[in-house]
């Protein structure tokens, strides 16, 4: 979420309009990501001081000294809960339209799983009441649309889907992958992406990949992302630890360049709102196989673009992966149609389409 508010600011910054982002002051003392919007933080940084809601104050009063020197015309939170919850006090005050972007797990209820925070009815309340105020809203996928029909009439809803930025620019440069984790020149690789968290499923998609081996064995599985080093005890005793490599994080640069040099793109999700990196992948022209749960089921047309396979079902995602593998024509044909499919998908045509919804609001 955080990255999507900073894309979609520097998006709508680099079409001609003046973007401020309020953001709560940091504890971590890192850097921030180099940006071409205004960025402002805010508030206190001791814990509890954001959920308490006590970092409002201090952002109304920053809000009022950028406001004063050149007024807002709408205010765009993200995140129906808290987020919103601040902004509706700014709307309130400086008589301003709020446009909220739900961004999944708002509003997305998976209880099997334990995921969405209406899970928790007060949360649910909270979340009920910042929609009912908002001037409109954003839902970015048919899944996170599908649960916001059922709180809001359609015309107070509109979809725009995340975005990406077009592979002409973005810093595809020299090959490392490959490199990196020693494969042969026909070693198939599989990349996953994203933190290791429980609803990703990848401790899943590395059994998936153990069972996939035995039919492919020229495949080797890539995970990037946060405490994805957890894995390996599961490759481990899959028997598969010397094909699966966990990278950690990387630079964004560097994962864009990751997919370029990946034969398959493979999301083992129980749920996602969207699947950003689902669209990063394709648009590098990488097949990709997916799960049915929400989110990921948006992305693609299985057999067009890839396949999708039941959530959970590590023998239906091994038939998926050993299948591409061994059928180059077919990754080849399918990642062109994945290629297609994320064009529309872009952050200047995506900014374009908030850009009409505020010029309206």
């Amino acid at each position: 979420m955080e990255f999507v508010v900073h894309d979609l600011a520097n998006a709508l910054q680099s079409g001609g309009h003046d973007v401020t982002v309020f953001a709560p002051a940091r504890r971590d003392g890192a850097e921030e990501t180099p940006h071409d919007y205004t960025l402002i933080r805010f508030g206190w940084t001791f814990r509890g001081a954001y959920r308490m809601g006590l970092n409002k104050w201090p952002l109304r009063r920053a809000f009022a000294r950028s406001n004063a020197e050149r007024p807002f015309d709408v205010i765009n939170s993200h995140s129906a809960y808290l987020a919103t919850s601040y902004a509706h006090s700014l709307g309130d005050r400086f008589n301003l339209p709020v446009l909220v972007t739900c961004h999944g797990a708002d509003i997305q209820r998976e209880a099997k799983v334990g995921y969405g925070l209406r899970l928790n009815p007060k949360n649910d309340r909270i979340i009920r009441t910042n929609l009912d105020k908002a001037s409109a809203v954003v839902s970015i996928s048919p899944s996170t649309y599908a649960e916001l029909d059922q709180l809001l009439l359609p015309e107070k809803i509109v979809s725009i889907p995340m975005g990406i930025w077009p592979p002409d620019n973005s810093s595809h440069g020299a090959p490392w992958l490959r490199r990196r984790v020693a494969t042969a020149s026909d070693d198939v690789v599989v990349v996953s992406v994203g933190r290791n968290d429980f609803r990703k499923s990848f401790d899943l998609g590395v059994q998936a990949f153990a069972v996939a081996l035995k039919t492919a064995p020229s495949l080797r599985y890539v995970h990037i992302g946060r405490d994805g080093a957890r894995l390996e005890s599961t490759a481990s005793e899959q028997g598969v630890a010397d094909r699966f490599h966990a990278i950690g994080e990387m630079p964004r640069s560097a994962v864009i360049d990751a997919y370029h040099e990946a034969d398959i793109f493979f999301s083992p999700a129980a749920v996602e709102s969207f699947g950003i990196v689902t669209f990063e992948a394709m648009a590098a022209g990488v097949p990709v196989v997916v799960t049915d749960g929400p989110g990921n089921r948006d992305a693609i047309d299985s057999g067009v673009e890839g396949y999708v396979v039941s959530v959970g079902d590590t023998q239906a995602m091994a038939s998926a992966l050993a299948r591409l593998a061994l059928n180059p024509a077919q990754r080849a044909k399918l990642g062109r149609n994945a290629k297609l499919k994320s064009e529309p998908y872009t952050w200047p045509e995506i900014a374009q389409r908030y850009a009409d919804v505020m010029s309206r609001l």
